[in-house]
């Protein structure tokens, strides 16, 4: 069947990865703020965001086969439940005046490691319960990301007015209970992915030299990779604006922060309209240029 909505499984996993974009906006704001509150410099706020993106270069391609070896599915349930003890131990470090900033961002560093090949596992487990179809997996994808751009529109303004009247740490509380909330999603309404055995498994290299041999996944990484620069150096910059330059609350920042995720969900709209017209890239390749 041609419809989405006959996919057993893909409504729940929107739902779970709107729950858990939710919370990872949510810690996205609270994080720099609880640096920024605790006397930390700007300095200071590159360098616990840092700590976060970090794995995503080191770590991104020897995790990628980790989750091969593991499935999308389980690992996006125990990379939740091990980001529920992380984002615990934050709070009851700060809460007790014990976190250095050293100690933040190794606990930081571990939670960008797990949610590195978070979106991967999302993307996998998605085609694995739409199939291969180019329009319909298009369609998926684009509703995948709307989902993904709602908590950020969404996420930023709620964390704001929760870190101005709460504050920082006391806010990370949220994370904690909606990813547990999607902890139960994934493990009670998305069915498991069917696994394939293969006689041999892929070394990495071997994924490296087919990256290689693919000129249109090659050059698409180099350009996603400056523009995924430019998109965090713009989420750390903001905050610490909000704060030296204009002498506002947390909840300004998160109403600047949303306003990106406005223009993402009516981006994404769009895309969907688009994706049964038009081919998936020239499609992208036409967003990448009104980004630009």
């Amino acid at each position: 069947m041609d419809t989405l909505s006959a996919q057993r499984g893909l409504r729940p996993l929107l739902v779970a990865e709107i729950a858990s974009s939710f919370a990872l906006a949510v810690q996205a704001m609270a994080i720099p703020w609880l640096v920024l509150t605790n006397g930390g410099s700007a300095t200071d706020v590159g360098v616990v965001m840092t700590a976060g993106l970090a794995p995503a270069i080191v770590l991104g391609i020897p995790l990628g086969g980790l989750v091969e070896r593991v499935g999308a599915r389980r690992w996006m349930i125990g990379s939740d439940v091990v980001s529920v003890a992380l984002v615990a131990a934050i709070v009851t470090l700060a809460e007790a005046d014990a976190l250095p900033l050293s100690a933040l961002a190794a606990l930081v560093f571990v939670l960008g490691s797990l949610r590195t090949p978070y979106m991967g596992s999302q993307q996998e487990l998605l085609s694995k319960l739409v199939g291969d179809r180019e329009s319909l997996l298009a369609r998926a994808t684009s509703i995948l990301q709307g989902a993904n751009r709602t908590s950020l529109l969404l996420g930023p303004p709620i964390a704001g007015v929760l870190v101005t009247a709460m504050g920082a740490a006391p806010t990370l509380l949220v994370t904690i209970a909606t990813l547990i909330v999607v902890i139960a999603i994934l493990r009670l309404a998305v069915p498991r992915e069917t696994r394939q055995v293969t006689a041999a498994r892929p070394r990495l290299l071997d994924g490296l030299r087919e990256l290689r041999r693919d000129r249109l996944v090659s050059s698409w990484i180099s350009a996603s990779t400056f523009s995924e620069a430019a998109y965090q150096a713009l989420f750390v910059a903001i905050p610490i604006l909000t704060v030296q330059r204009y002498d506002a609350t947390a909840a300004a920042a998160g109403v600047l922060t949303g306003a990106f995720g406005g223009g993402a969900v009516a981006g994404s709209f769009a895309a969907m309209a688009l994706a049964s017209r038009v081919r998936s890239v020239r499609l992208a390749l036409a967003g990448k240029f009104l980004q630009a």
